[in-house]
């Protein structure tokens, strides 16, 4: 069990702040004019701090009581709710800033239990069972939560009486997504960067556009012309064989991205959704609503195997990396990211940009952007016996982390040696406005998008109706039982 603490680090700090401030009162006051300070820095420093987000929480004194998080990493995303010293990286100081700031405004201690995946999302559960108060709150995965919820191990948000899921600090479209008949058992906000990590962007080669005198993605995107014909036009004008007329690695293709993914991305592009809620806040497998999910369903598959723009690969893991060698090499105009993904990619080759997903058509109001489901959320364990101070801490945590974190993880993102980044960081700012949590993606992946879904399109199965409907009454059955407990 590694434990993460920075009670020492506090208390050291408050000793310098101490012995400086006694210093200073045998200094005398000099006169900002005389002295040299500049004023102007003084107006700026105080017209930033006036532009953070406040919570409007009151400063509670919890008595340098410890607040214990119980949560795990892994290799996709960014995953400590603390730091526990500066160490010069952006992202981490952000993150050391916001821990510094909750402990010392509520005379708390903030300590992060990192162990698996597998006892967080599951194992942990017998001492939640046993009603043992081990933990104030978990990062826990998604369709985990669901699990603890359904098993009556979660707190219900609205009695969690100091968190306002109102605040822009909350993520609304998220925590909308994952509520069960108005049921909130867990939510994200700015502290948990998963739901930044997770969303999806599309990287293209720049090099490759200037050289096939190609549009300007930007330029489409601004002026709404970037949509699927447009996306597949431009792969095409790319494809080329290395002359042995076999399809391999040494060709030059439209697309790269891991197969499983495609699909997904490309329906939540085109504004739909596997399962969707009813009036009610009830959800339900929606393909056979209209029309529109089997017409994008044979579009992508058009583009993708029909023209030949997809390098063709059985690799189904949740890694993109056996696959961007042909991006680096300018043999793949585009290919499929995570903004986590993309920010490891800007360590390795700066000249590409990031887009969003193209709309299926350009009479459609907005890009939309797929967040892959495996985000992390914030449950509190029915065992919590402090549901004041709990609430209190989760609020002014996510708050501090929109004024520090998410601002120092679109520097992580978007470091580029490029002189491009302005128009990067514009883009990102669409993709971001227009997220979609899509519940056949998260809750109900196994059974829509894994087994089903991925099956399909890597069969390139052009005829898939029968076989939908063939899984419809297992898939309404799951869905009805997995809903059961929030009736």
């Amino acid at each position: 069990m590694k434990k993460l603490t920075i009670k020492v680090i506090a208390l050291l700090l408050a000793f310098i702040f101490v012995a400086f401030a006694t210093m200073a009162c045998t200094i005398k006051k000099v006169d900002d004019e005389t002295s040299g300070v500049d004023s102007t820095t003084k107006a700026e420093a105080t017209e930033t701090e006036s532009q953070l987000v406040k919570d409007g929480l009151a400063d509670v004194n919890m008595n340098g009581t410890e607040f214990r998080i119980l949560s795990y990493l892994n290799d996709f995303t960014h995953g400590n709710s603390i730091s526990e010293q500066v160490t010069g990286d952006v992202l981490n100081d952000a993150i050391y800033k916001t821990t510094i700031e909750i402990e010392n405004r509520f005379n708390v201690e903030l300590v992060e239990t990192i162990e698996s995946s597998s006892y967080v999302n599951t194992e942990s559960k017998v001492w939640a069972k046993a009603g043992t108060d081990e933990y104030d709150y978990i990062v826990i995965l998604d369709r985990s939560g669901l699990s603890w919820a359904q098993e009556g191990l979660a707190v219900r948000y609205d009695n969690l009486p100091n968190i306002d899921l109102s605040k822009p600090y909350w993520d609304a479209g998220i925590n909308k997504s994952v509520s069960i008949n108005n049921n909130y058992f867990m939510a994200a906000g700015a502290a948990n960067l998963t739901v930044y990590d997770y969303t999806n962007v599309l990287l293209f080669n720049k090099e490759m556009i200037e050289n096939n005198n190609l549009d300007n993605p930007y330029t489409l995107v601004d002026t709404n012309q970037w949509t699927f014909e447009k996306f597949d036009s431009m792969m095409q004008e790319v494809l080329a064989d290395n002359g042995d007329g076999v399809a391999n690695e040494l060709d030059t293709y439209g697309f790269v991205t891991v197969g499983k993914q495609i699909l997904p991305n490309m329906w939540v592009a085109a504004n739909e959704k596997s399962v969707t809620k009813d009036e009610n806040d009830i959800p339900y497998f929606s393909i056979f609503d209209s029309d529109k999910f089997l017409e994008v369903y044979d579009t992508v598959l058009n583009t993708m195997y029909d023209h030949n723009c997809w390098y063709q690969t059985t690799n189904s893991s949740n890694t993109w990396y056996n696959d961007i060698q042909l991006f680096e090499s300018n043999q793949a105009l585009f290919a499929g990211h995570t903004f986590y993904t993309a920010g490891d990619m800007r360590q390795r080759i700066s000249e590409f940009g990031i887009i969003p997903y193209p709309k299926y058509e350009e009479t459609q109001d907005n890009y939309y952007s797929r967040v892959s489901g495996g985000i992390r959320m914030m449950l509190v364990p029915i065992t919590n016996t402090r549901l004041e101070d709990t609430s209190t801490i989760i609020e002014a945590i996510n708050c501090a982390a929109y004024n520090y974190e998410v601002p120092a993880y679109y520097d992580v993102v978007l470091k580029s040696k490029t002189a491009n980044d302005e128009e990067s960081a514009r883009m990102l700012d669409i993709v971001l406005a227009n997220r979609v949590y899509d519940l056949g993606d998260s809750y109900w992946y196994s059974i829509i998008r894994s087994s089903l879904f991925t099956t399909l399109f890597l069969n390139n199965n052009q005829s898939p109706v029968s076989t939908i409907r063939s899984c419809q009454t297992a898939i309404d059955q799951q869905i009805a039982n997995d809903i059961k407990p929030f009736e």
